[in-house]
């Protein structure tokens, strides 16, 4: 009997400290899956869950023969299915707006010029190039819809009613458009990003995001919460929004909730560099030290991106070293690995990339130590 006992209580410490299993959790909530994930990403077999890299080349903005290009800064870029490269030029600042390089760093050509008449930008907003490698570009300025092809001709050029700054059309014929509309007391706004149809009549409301505005509030939170939004390959919609925690909604074309990822995190207290840098211009006695307040802790993640593959990369709060930490999942929503990357990210130029995975090379913009912006090709390799 005792043996019997020892043994029962054995097998259950085992039981209790083994492996845990990696069936992937899943709940429903609404009608709706949501996939539940952890602190330790599943062990999926096989799927690769970590990639070295590998630097091919760079094109490098104190390069002499860019210089002469034209180009003077690398405001976004983005990648067709053919690997060739277009850089976007800041607004305001070049004859031309988008500067095409092919797979291997070489120029082609420059197109979108400035101006005011038929297919010239005035203050472009760059939006993500579509499965027909077509890239649509908004004139702020010009209140219209241009649509280019990967040669850099002009093949659609839409007038905009209304002066949207974001205007992406889907593979379906509906728009996603993102707004901002001002609350009626002046303390605070939101962003909303809404479907609408081929007529632009808005059809569904996705995500409305409160922004605070520093000047009008009676208290002012440091760090905000981060509003994120990205579409796949595929033509899925993937929404972040911090105010709901770690926890990314996927849409469909129709702004329909498909599946919500969701995972645990640990929370990362705020810097005192952040506290130090966000009261630094304001003298003692300023009102808006009064205003300003501080969250106990960063917001989960602060940007995420999509590969081809559609596994998704997100920019944590947690560091390594200089490095940052990227949470990545799988196209299914699964929390699969993390990886350490030296990568730097602007968060206030929402248009235009600054990191892209294609046919397993990661492009990304860095800044270096003479301030000149570089693009950075990398062969990737998953293991």
């Amino acid at each position: 009997m005792k043996k019997s006992f020892m043994l029962l209580c054995i097998m259950t410490i085992l039981l209790y400290c083994g492996p845990k299993s990696n069936k992937v959790e899943k709940i429903t909530e609404g009608g709706k899956e949501v996939v539940l994930n952890h602190i330790e990403p599943y062990e999926i077999k096989g799927v690769s869950s970590t990639f070295s890299l590998e630097q091919e080349f760079t094109i490098d903005m104190e390069n002499e023969d860019i210089t002469e290009i034209g180009i003077v800064d690398i405001y976004g870029f983005d990648i067709d299915s053919e690997e060739n490269i277009f850089i976007f030029g800041p607004p305001l600042r070049s004859d031309n707006h988008i500067f095409k390089f092919n797979k291997y760093g070489e120029f082609i050509k420059a197109f979108g010029p400035k101006g005011q008449g038929p297919g010239e930008i005035q203050f472009p907003v760059y939006l993500k190039i579509n499965s027909k490698d077509e890239l649509p570009i908004v004139d702020v300025y010009g209140s219209k819809l241009l649509i280019f092809n990967k040669e850099g001709e002009v093949i659609s050029e839409i007038k905009l009613e209304q002066n949207f700054p974001i205007v992406y059309p889907l593979e379906n014929g509906n728009y996603l458009i993102g707004r901002v509309e001002p609350d009626v007391s002046g303390e605070f706004g939101f962003q909303i990003l809404s479907v609408h149809d081929s007529n632009f009549k808005e059809t569904k409301e996705i995500e409305r995001f409160r922004n605070n505005y520093p000047l009008k509030a009676k208290k002012f939170k440091l760090p905000q919460d981060i509003f994120w939004w990205t579409i796949s390959s595929k033509g899925n919609i993937y929404i972040g929004n911090t105010e709901r925690g770690y926890e990314i909604s996927v849409c469909n074309l129709e702004g329909r909730l498909i599946r919500i990822i969701r995972k645990e995190f640990n929370p990362v207290p705020v810097p005192d560099e952040i506290k130090k840098d966000a009261l630094g211009p304001f003298p003692e006695d300023h009102p808006m030290r009064k205003k300003l307040y501080f969250a106990d802790h960063m917001p989960p993640f602060e940007f995420f991106f999509l590969d081809d593959k559609e596994r998704l990369f997100v920019l944590t709060a947690e560091k390594e070293g200089d490095n940052r930490i990227y949470d990545i999942f799988n196209e299914e929503g699964t929390f699969i690995g993390r990886k350490a990357l030296n990568i730097s990210f602007n968060r206030f130029n929402r248009y235009g990339n600054q990191v892209i995975i294609r046919n397993e090379r990661l492009v990304c913009v860095q800044e270096k130590e003479s301030s000149f912006k570089e693009l950075l090709i990398y062969k990737m390799t998953w293991q």
